[in-house]
This record gives C-alpha cells, structure tokens and sequence, in this order.
C-alpha cells in the first residue's frame, strides 16, 4: 500500500503563487505531497476547526500590506505547536525574516529566489523534523502497550472540551473504567496473557465510540473515556450499556479464554454546571466508579448531586495532602512485633502518619489512596525508607543486637531503576547494618516484578538486606512468588487472623502458612492481633511472631525510646493470663 499524500496548507492570498509552488513540488517529488489553498487565516482557522487531523506543515505569508503576516505566524505556531510553520516573503532579505525565525517559524522562504529543487529539500527537511517530534510526543503522551492517550493527554483534552463544551451549549461526559479482577487473569495465566487482555480491551474500548473522542490508559487496569459533543446525557448511559455488552463474550486470547469484567463512573458537564471544573468532572467520575464496584462490579454508576459532599471531602484532601507534603506533616510511628515464647520485641515496623494540625493523628488508609493519585508515593515511600533508618541508626545503641527494622516499599519505589544503589546509600548514610533491614513487599509490588528488578533484590540480598511478603494469602499468586523472588519471610494478613476464632477454612490456612514457613526456614508473622483469643488460637496454630494492638500500638520515635529505656514491659501483660498463654523466660 502507498503511503498517504502529507498535506501542505499554504495560506497566501495570490492564487498564482499558490500554483507555482504546487507544480514546483509535483516536479521534484511528484505525488509526495497534497497542497491546501486558503487565501487568508482566517479562512485557514475557520477550515482548521473542522479538520480530523491538522495539517503536517504550514507555509504562511508573513509580508502582508496590513502588517498582520508576522501575527498570524504567531497564531499559527500557538494553534499548532507540533507542525512545523515556514515563513515567506516575496524577496531575499525581508525585514521580517528574523522577527518570523525569531517567533518560532523553522524555516523562511523568499519566492523571488525560489528553484523546484531548494523548495523540495526546504520542505523534506521541516517534514523530517516533523515527524521525530510527533515521534517523540508520541512516546511521551501515548501509553506504549496499548497506543492509547495517557494521564496528561487527557487531562489537557478534558480542559479545551470544557471550554468547546460552554460555547457549543453541548455536553461533556467522562467515563472512568476499573478492569474487574485484572490481577486474577495475571496470576492464572501469566503476564503475556494480561498485556493481551488489555491490549484486546483498549481495542474494544475504542470501537465502542466515535473517532472524535479520546480513550486513555491511565495506568495497569483503569482506562478513562472522553465523550464530547453530546446532544443529552442518555448518550452516555447508551455508551456505558455499549461497554457492558462486551463483558458478556469470553474474549480468546491465545490458548486462553478471559471472561472479561469492567466498572464504570460516568460524570457529566453541562453548559449550565458552570461551577464544574476538570478537577471536579474526574473527582466525581472517580467517586461514581467507586461506588460501581461497591456495589457489586461489573456495572456502572452516574454521579448524582447528592454525593457532592463526597467530591469536597476528596478535593480538600488533595490539597490539604500537597500542604502536608510542603510542611512536613508526614511523620513515622513505629509499632513493635514480639517473639511467640517470652512477647520481647524483635522487630519495629515503621508505619507512615500524618500529623494534620487540626485532625490530629491520621492514618494511613485515609490518606494512602490520594497520596497514590497524586504521583507521590515514590517520593513518600523514599522519606520512610530515609527516616526509618535515620531513626533506626539513633536506637541502635539501646536496642539489642538481634532487633530489625521493616520497611514496606511501594512499587512506585521499584519501578524506577536504581532502587537498589538507593537503599544501600540510605544504610550507609543512617550507619544501619544491611543485616538489619527488613524489607516488606505486597503481592501488588511483586506482580509488577521484571529481571531488572529480581536482579536488584538479589544484590539488596547479597549484602545481607531481608525481604517479607506483606499480608500473604490473599492473592492468588502468592506460594508462585517464593519461588522467583528472594523471600525471607511471610506475613499472615489481619483477615485471616480475625477469622482463626470462627471460621475453620481460614485455621487451616494460617496452619498451612506457619507449616510452609517452617519448612522453608522462614520467619511468619501474624498481624492485626487484637485480643486474647487471637493469641490462643495462633499459639495452637504454630506460635507466629506477632504484631497488633493486644501487644503493643504504633508509637512515635520518642515513645519508642521511653519504651527502650524501661525495657520494654509488656503491653501484652493485659489479657495474656486471660488468654491461657503464658511468656516464657
């Protein structure tokens, strides 16, 4: 197949130069280009407006009788800042060639002094140009698995729709899309089979709608919608049942078949919502997927105006978030995990808090989510690990030899290269012994696991650094990971442990695991033990570590210290004798 004609718009109000550059071209590279005449700009804008797709390049007249050539070259390069603009003039020398080069024109033409040849390299070499930096915004602002738009595409698209949207009186709907159970087809068939998944969904997601409207990837399994243009809401809704209608036929990838599954927030702008924003049109479609898979997935919801509430509560968090990160309000507490046979205390978590001035105290799931939406969670997850271990190195000398620290790490952390060359220096720095740092890693951060980060935790390894999987069990991957990974230890998800007292599937998994452990040589702990009958059962059980309110809450660096110096009496002591189980030692 030949390749498409490259489309030259020449704006110039003299048809007969508009004819002399067409045959000198056709002379040169006949049938390379397509040339477009618009005797004025604003017949070029007017044109330009209803257009598919811009034109690849511009030549302008910059000598106008009225002065005006130099600020429509000035429109132009603002209208189209990826496609290059080249001025003209009608002699050598113009005066306004060095203001149009000057303004951004990446070449000038003098007619008088044009040849077929020096016209046609002029223009191959602005179309080379052209086509590497469309190349490199491509790489840029498409995702590379699917081509899809991504975040910033569709956060700038979503600006001008509601500025085209207030003119045309016509609406904007945004569709967000969570993938339901995304991580399942991963963990059951392997990673090749999700990439295929999502690059048969992003196909199916753009068949779905017109070729006006944008389809993102926003990153693993959410994708987002822009439709514009819209005569009534219902079209939205009609978009949304399009979508649904897709999750009822298997889709065959490979020797696999995956039952595909999607929630969907749908919010809308209207001409008279004028108090809506961007800000506010992905905040309520964020909230109205939340509430799609609350409510049993696979369905989509419509923002209403009786969850704006929720939609404040979420726009002053950001910002309050962004304030706290600016002032520091980000602290650590440190939440001690105690040995099964005497409660002493053989590890510290450091647990990440924020310390809101007018709340007080705030935990980690309030804040997590938007901290994760916001991009800052490479950035936080790196002032844990840096502080801990500041923190950590200070205790050193009043903390027995054999006590570590755990660190969790977030796969924003890891899923940029040199993590491991970071955590060294941040030992070094703190003057802490690899030996002594625990890593904690979700089945989320290992899912995302590549050789060049298998190769990283190898090295961590090589110099003594330890690694756990945090709350492990719940996924379906989890005994698959101890195999590729360099895993020291496990720990028992607070869901099971509520369970153990009732509930004899989830006993005999936590059997199962503290069994596992053993036999592999690794530590196990139990989080989330809250009372005295958690402790009976999980002693019964195997005897884990053990973390939780009913032995010790997260506490501050100076609590920490007192706690060191009166050498650590056991919080425990309340409801042990209770509980049967007795300290040894």
């Amino acid at each position: 197949m030949s390749n498409p004609k490259r489309r030259i718009a020449v704006i110039d109000a003299s048809a007969s130069d508009f004819l002399l550059l067409c045959e000198y071209l056709n002379l040169e590279v006949p049938g390379r280009y397509g040339c477009l005449h618009f005797p004025d700009f604003a017949t070029f804008t007017a044109k330009l407006a209803t257009m598919a797709t811009a034109p690849d390049i511009v030549l302008l007249d910059c000598e106008l009788p009225d002065g005006s050539g130099l600020e429509n070259l000035r429109h132009a390069l603002e209208m189209l800042p990826l496609t290059p603009v080249i001025g003209m003039s009608e002699q050598m020398l113009s005066s306004v060639e060095h203001e149009a080069l000057d303004l951004g024109a990446s070449h000038f033409l003098a007619k008088d002094d044009l040849t077929p040849r020096r016209l046609a390299h002029i223009i191959a070499v602005a179309d080379a140009g052209e086509r590497r930096v469309r190349n490199l915004v491509e790489r840029a602002h498409f995702d590379s698995l699917t081509g899809l738009a991504n975040r910033n595409v569709l956060k700038d698209r979503i600006g001008h729709a509601l500025e085209r949207c207030q003119r045309s009186k016509e609406s904007v709907a945004l569709l967000l899309i969570d993938l339901d159970d995304f991580k399942r087809v991963n963990d059951s068939f392997g990673h090749d089979v999700g990439d295929a998944y999502l690059r048969e969904i992003s196909k199916s997601l753009r068949g779905a709608v017109r070729e006006s409207d944008t389809v993102a990837r926003l990153g693993g399994d959410e994708f987002a919608i822009l439709l514009e243009g819209l005569r009534h809401s219902e079209q939205a809704i009609q978009i949304a049942v399009k979508l649904l209608d897709l999750t009822n036929t298997p889709m065959k990838l490979g020797d696999f078949s995956v039952q595909p599954g999607m929630s969907i927030g749908i919010s809308l702008f209207q001409p008279e919502s004028s108090r809506f924003s961007a800000e506010w049109l992905q905040k309520a479609a964020d909230v109205a997927l939340y509430r799609a898979k609350e409510t049993g997935k696979n369905r989509y919801f419509v923002y209403t105006d009786e969850m704006d509430q929720q939609i404040v509560r979420n726009l002053d968090l950001d910002r309050a978030i962004r304030q706290a990160l600016q002032k520091k309000e980000l602290v650590l507490h440190y939440q001690p995990i105690v040995s099964p046979g005497s409660f002493n205390i053989v590890a510290f978590e450091a647990l990440l808090r924020w310390q809101h001035p007018q709340r007080g105290l705030i935990g980690p799931a309030e804040f997590l989510p938007a901290l994760e939406k916001l991009g800052f969670m490479y950035q936080v997850g790196n002032f844990v690990l840096r502080e801990g271990l500041r923190q950590f190195g200070r205790w050193q000398s009043i903390l027995d030899e054999s006590i570590v620290l755990h660190i969790n790490v977030s796969a924003a952390q890891l899923s940029h290269s040199g993590f491991a060359d970071m955590v060294r220096a941040e030992l070094e720095a703190a003057g802490v012994r690899p030996g002594r740092l625990v890593l904690e890693l979700t089945e989320t951060v290992l899912f995302e696991g590549t050789p060049r980060l298998q190769n990283e935790f190898a090295e961590l390894e090589g110099i003594g650094v330890r690694f756990v999987i945090d709350d492990f069990g719940t996924g379906y991957g989890s005994y698959d990971y101890l195999k590729h990974f360099p895993i020291h230890g496990i720990k028992i998800d607070k869901h099971f442990v509520d369970a153990i007292g009732h509930n004899q599937i989830d006993c005999a998994i936590v059997r199962s695991i503290i069994g596992l452990a053993s036999e592999l040589n690794f530590d196990v702990t139990a989080e989330g033990i809250e009372t005295p009958q958690q402790l009976k059962k999980l002693c019964e059980l195997g005897r884990p570590n053990m973390q939780g309110f009913l032995f010790h809450r997260p506490q501050s660096a100076m609590a920490v210290e007192q706690l060191a110096s009166e050498r650590w009496p056991a919080r425990s002591a309340i409801g042990l004798a209770a509980s049967g189980v007795e300290a040894a030692g």
